[in-house]
């Protein structure tokens, strides 16, 4: 009885051991906790002319009373499996976020993953092309910034993942917050925000929908420009395009790990069918 425990044990933990190997082939690798620019490799990147929906403006003297009312989030409708919208999410950024907002973890190397080479990029930033190895860094030094906007422009490397809950994803979050914007006088940079009142990011993007709407857009709607460049169905899917890049950059590995998990499961079930023959045919004459 002994002899038979001692073998049924041996079994028992050589199958944890191979659960928990196969587990890190899949499960991802903590990134660094820190959102803040690094200042001295900013600097390695070209300076350029900021778009004049960023360039500074005055401060008022009074604190702005906010006339945003805070609204739910909506569903970001990102499919993981669209490779252009990826694309066309990482153009979007590169033309108009970098020019603030760094994304210090990701390099320009990786987004050959998803079908940008090194072409892509040279026609989306002419007048300030990568350099070998370079990360996603912004022009934007750190304290000018602070001092422009009243805050330092955070790293988004890891902004769908820092902004997740229970009830939604950290895509959820990025995708209503891009969504939420409408004039307001009364604010520093001119603009608020349904999901972020009193926010003190201006509309980036305004160039793409020239007339945003002078009230909080209501649930589940997309704002409607009048003579914006794109339609908007268009500009909804732009900004869903961004979040889904946004998404990515946060794990970059995640859709070749779910593949991978699927093998490895079957793996592991294949293995588990073998050990359990192999166990009973070497054991059979031991009483």
């Amino acid at each position: 009885m002994r002899h038979k425990n001692w073998k049924k044990w041996l079994l028992i933990r050589a199958y944890i051991v191979l659960c928990v190997g196969a587990g890190h082939a899949f499960i991802p690798s903590a990134h660094a906790s820190g959102l803040q620019h690094d200042a001295a490799a900013s600097a390695t990147m070209v300076s350029s002319q900021l778009p004049p929906q960023l360039q500074p403006q005055s401060q008022p003297e009074s604190q702005p009373k906010l006339q945003s009312q805070l609204q739910p989030l909506v569903r970001a409708p990102i499919d993981c499996g669209d490779l252009a919208s990826l694309q066309n999410g990482a153009r979007h950024y590169l033309q108009s976020c970098i020019a603030c907002h760094s994304a210090s973890h990701v390099s320009y190397a990786r987004l050959q993953d998803i079908g940008i080479t090194p072409e892509d990029l040279r026609a989306w930033l002419p007048d300030n092309p990568p350099q070998a190895g370079a990360t996603l860094l912004s022009p934007l030094d750190v304290q000018q910034g602070a001092e422009w906007f009243g805050i330092a422009p955070p790293d988004l490397s890891l902004i769908t993942r820092a902004r997740a809950t229970n009830e939604y994803s950290g895509s959820d979050y990025v995708y209503s917050y891009l969504r939420g914007f409408y004039r307001d006088p009364t604010t520093r940079t001119g603009w608020n925000n349904t999901v972020a009142p009193g926010t003190l990011m201006p509309h980036v993007l305004s160039a793409l929908q020239m007339d945003a709407s002078d009230t909080p857009p209501n649930e589940g709607q997309a704002q409607n420009p009048k003579d914006g460049q794109l339609s908007p169905a268009e500009y909804d899917k732009a900004l869903a395009d961004i979040t889904h890049f946004m998404q990515w950059m946060a794990e970059p590995g995640r859709q070749a790990r779910k593949k991978t998990a699927g093998w490895v499961c079957l793996f592991l079930v294949a293995f588990s069918f073998a050990a359990w023959r192999l166990h009973a045919s070497y054991w059979k004459d031991v009483e």
